[in-house]
This record gives structure tokens, C-alpha cells and sequence, in this order.
């Protein structure tokens, strides 16, 4: 009798056993059925299809609008498109878990330039991989932004020491120090670039940019026979108004007064209007003693509500040697009134730099 009992207790065992790993094997599956759906979004997230992974998280998110893991692959999704708002509401409902995540809300916190909530999310990523180029080019960023200058500095130093990424790195270094009005170093940094890539592929500007930006620095070290080259090179890749008037500027620092107008008036035919290349116009006008010719290149300006304390001068010393009394009275009060509301402007935009820069700035 308790031979059989013990062999009906191990057969209720072993039904029981048997039971639990059906139950197991049905929940394992219904989990795995249920959440397929998402790996299949995420498998076309990694792959590119951007679009199609959203549309499925938003079909499954319908049926199942609590899933966390849903809503942060869509957040994903989301930064991948530049939904940037977007994106950061679903994240910080449901946080960040994964590196994806963390950069992905990272990311979008960037692009809205909220760097100090940024900066904490990239520094965890920087201790799980310190040579992600995308992590330290934020991570860079967002340092400078909060005021830890050296630290920003030490990252684009980071960032340039990867294979691949050193122009990169440097030209962040460089656009510090410009921002810091250092534009000594930021002219070595410059100089590093064109020794490696003369071409000046790889950088977040164009080529054409990059040596207008290195042309106006070395203009604004006095050193216009240097950037003479890099302005010219920045206009053989492209034609632009603004590498005109530099160049114009620096043609005429060298005393070549033709180059410099043929510069400026190349300038006024792609932008009629142009205030700068008016006034340098004006001024080699005025430098032959030609005041008619200077207030004809000035007179499109005369009216306009954004017209400079320079301009002014400019229309003043004409009128001076015209003998035009009335008019040069009427452009003397111009000038010295602009030249205060200037002054006002420019302390105010100091006064801005040193309070909120840091803080606010793009």
C-alpha cells in the first residue's frame, strides 16, 4: 500500500513538474511573441530604416502605450529623425538605460542646447567608451558652454587623437580658443589643420569656410599678406560676398587699391546693397580726393535704419571736402550719435558674454 502511494506521489510530481514547464514554455513564448514586435523595430532602427521602425513602436505602443521599452526605442527613432523635442519628452518620462538611449536623449538635449542636462548623460558615456568621436565632440561642446573651458580643450584634444578624427579635434580646439578671443592659438590650430588636409576635408564647414575663417583671423593679427593666399583659396572653391570683402580688406591693408576695389565691387554686383563693400568703395574714393564718387557709393546706404557710426564718417568727410555746411552738420550729429548708441550695444553685448554666455549661448 505505500509502495503504491509513493509511486502515485512521484507520478503527481512528475505531472506537476511537467505542467509547470508547459506553463513556463506558453509564457515564455507569449512574452516572445508579444514583444517581437519590438525587436523587430529595433532590428530596423539599427539598420536604417528609421521610418519603419517608428511606425511599427507607434502601431505597437496603441495596444500597449505603458511599455518603457517601447517608448525608448521610439525615442530613439524619434532622435534619429530631429524630432528633437520629441524625443527628449518620451525620454524623460521613461529615462535612459542603454548607451543608445543615453545618447540618443543626449543628443537631442544638444541640439536644444540644454548643455548642462546634456553634459551628465555624455560623461557616463565617456566611462563606457572614452574614444566615441560623437560622445567627445558633444561631450566638448557642452564643457565649453558650461564654462569649463580647459576641459573642453582637453576633450578636442582627446577627440583629435583618434585615427580619423584628428582635423576634427583640431578645429574644435581652434574654434575655443576664437571664442575665447585668443585667435593666436586658434591660427596654430588652423595652421595643423591645412599641414594635414590642405584640402580641408573632414571638418564640420565646408572647405571654402574654412579658409575664409582662417584668412580673417590672420587679418585680425594684422598679418594681411598671410591671409591674402587663404582668401583666395577660400574663392577659388567658392564665390562669396563674404570672402570678397575680406579680401578686399586685405588688398587694401597692402596698399593695393585696385585689387581692393575690384574685390568690393565684385561684392556689390552678387549684393547690391553690401554696407561694407559701400564703404570701402567710399573710402578709396575718398582717398583720391574723389568726394562725388564716395557719396555715390554711399547713397544706398544713407536711409537705411541699420547705417553705421563708419558709413556716417564716411558721408561727413565727403560733404567736408564738397563744403556741403548744411549736410556735413546734418552727418556730424549722425556719427557722433551712432557712435554712442554703438558704444551702448557693444557694452551691453560684454556685459552679456560674461553673465549669461556660458549658460545661453549657441
Amino acid at each position: 500500500m505505500a509502495s503504491v502511494s509513493k509511486r502515485s506521489l512521484e507520478r503527481y510530481a512528475w505531472r506537476l513538474f511537467l505542467v509547470i514547464a508547459a506553463s513556463a514554455v506558453i509564457v515564455t513564448v507569449l512574452i516572445w511573441r508579444r514583444e517581437q514586435p519590438l525587436a523587430e523595430a529595433e532590428r530596423l532602427l539599427e539598420a536604417g530604416d528609421v521610418r519603419g521602425g517608428l511606425a511599427l513602436l507607434d502601431t505597437f505602443l496603441a495596444r500597449r502605450p505603458e511599455s518603457d521599452r517601447a517608448l525608448a526605442l521610439k525615442g530613439r527613432a524619434l532622435a534619429e529623425l530631429e524630432r528633437w523635442d520629441e524625443a527628449d519628452q518620451v525620454f524623460s518620462q521613461v529615462g535612459a538605460r542603454s548607451p543608445e538611449e543615453m545618447q540618443a536623449w543626449a543628443t537631442a538635449l544638444v541640439h536644444q542646447r540644454r548643455w548642462s542636462e546634456a553634459l551628465p548623460l555624455l560623461e557616463q558615456l565617456l566611462k563606457t567608451d572614452a574614444d566615441d568621436p560623437r560622445t567627445l565632440r558633444q561631450a566638448a561642446t557642452c564643457r565649453f558652454q558650461t564654462g569649463r573651458v580647459q576641459a573642453a580643450l582637453n576633450t578636442a584634444a582627446a577627440l583629435a587623437g583618434i585615427p580619423g578624427h584628428e582635423v576634427e579635434g583640431l578645429f574644435l580646439a581652434g574654434v575655443i580658443h576664437r571664442a575665447q578671443g585668443d585667435r593666436r592659438l586658434a591660427i596654430e590650430n588652423w595652421a595643423r589643420i591645412e599641414s594635414i588636409a590642405a584640402e580641408a576635408r573632414g571638418l564640420p564647414v565646408p572647405p571654402a569656410e574654412f579658409y575664409l575663417i582662417y584668412g580673417e583671423d590672420l587679418l585680425s593679427e594684422g598679418l594681411p599678406r598671410t591671409a591674402l593666399p587663404k582668401l583666395q583659396r577660400s574663392l577659388q572653391i567658392e564665390e562669396d560676398v563674404a570672402v570678397l570683402l575680406r579680401l578686399g580688406e586685405a588688398w587694401a591693408l597692402l596698399g593695393h587699391d585696385d585689387e581692393a576695389g575690384a574685390a568690393w565691387t565684385k561684392a556689390i554686383q552678387l549684393d547690391a546693397d553690401n554696407l561694407d563693400a559701400r564703404n570701402g568703395l567710399a573710402e578709396l574714393a575718398l582717398s583720391r580726393g574723389d568726394a562725388e564718387e564716395a557719396l555715390q557709393r554711399l547713397a544706398p546706404l544713407a536711409d537705411r535704419p541699420d547705417v553705421s557710426s563708419s558709413t556716417a564718417f564716411l558721408m561727413e568727410r565727403a560733404h567736408t571736402l564738397l563744403g556741403n555746411v548744411e549736410q556735413l552738420e546734418h552727418w556730424q550729429q549722425r556719427t557722433a550719435d551712432l557712435r554712442k548708441s554703438e558704444k551702448r550695444r557693444a557694452a551691453l553685448r560684454r556685459k552679456l558674454r560674461e553673465g549669461v554666455y556660458y549658460r545661453h549661448a549657441p
